[in-house]
């Protein structure tokens, strides 16, 4: 996910939302993540909220 923000904010392509679809979640529920795929996805939402991104 970040490798897509990073090809887009380089191509100069404006930028203040990245959204991820169903496949972050646990088990497809809602407001959970996939700690064993996406284990670094608190760190990447952490880096784009420092990014002026939501």
């Amino acid at each position: 996910m970040r490798a897509a923000t990073l090809r887009t904010i380089n191509a100069n392509i404006p930028l203040d939302v990245m959204y991820g679809d169903i496949d972050y979640f646990r088990k497809r529920l809602d407001f959970t993540y996939d700690p064993a795929n996406f284990s670094g996805l608190p760190d990447y939402v952490n880096w784009l909220h420092s990014n002026g991104m939501k």
